[in-house]
């Protein structure tokens, strides 16, 4: 099936991303552990990874190979999709902003100047030219992840309900 190829190619594509994430959530947990307001931010930056794996065993397993599924999983997809699509939305739009303000010298000007003091801590030390290849390094990594984030999800809660048959009702 031709949705099956794009699918698992979306997939293959996010693998890695939730691997670098799910690294990244383990060691910003460690940071968390100091700051309680730290802890929503390591949260959603393990469900996304979470999605990701589990959505992918769901697809190779029950759906490709036609194993049973536990019922367990559906629901750690659906939570975990969740959040997945929150932080999708979230990094879309963004990416959307940064690459607006790039756009617009000034503007991307005063927005750094508006930054508080205790955000700036090692940033002040970088030129604007460095400052702009970054944020749209970032914007132009973030937003395809995004978007194919976010069609990911939106396939993966079609399949799970194509597929329902996979999970097992024990």
């Amino acid at each position: 099936m031709k949705s099956f190829k794009i699918y698992r190619i979306l997939s293959f594509i996010l693998l890695p991303f939730g691997a670098l994430m799910a690294l990244n959530a383990l060691s910003g947990l460690f940071v968390a552990l100091t700051n309680p307001l730290l802890l929503i931010v390591s949260f959603i930056m393990a469900c996304v990874p979470l999605y990701i794996f589990t959505s992918s065993y769901f697809f190779f397993k029950g759906v490709l190979q036609a194993k049973p599924c536990k019922a367990s999983l559906k629901e750690w997809i659906k939570a975990n999709a969740v959040v997945s699509i929150i932080f999708g939305a979230i990094m879309f739009l963004c990416a959307l902003m940064i690459l607006a303000l790039i756009n617009n010298p000034a503007a991307f000007i005063d927005a750094m100047k508006q930054m508080p003091a205790n955000q700036q801590q090692g940033f002040d030390k970088i030129t604007m030219p460095q400052k702009i290849r970054l944020f749209k390094t970032f914007a132009m990594v973030m937003l395809p992840l995004s978007a194919i984030l976010i069609v990911h999800i939106v396939i993966t809660f079609r399949m799970l309900k194509l597929y329902n048959h996979v999970f097992d009702k024990a």
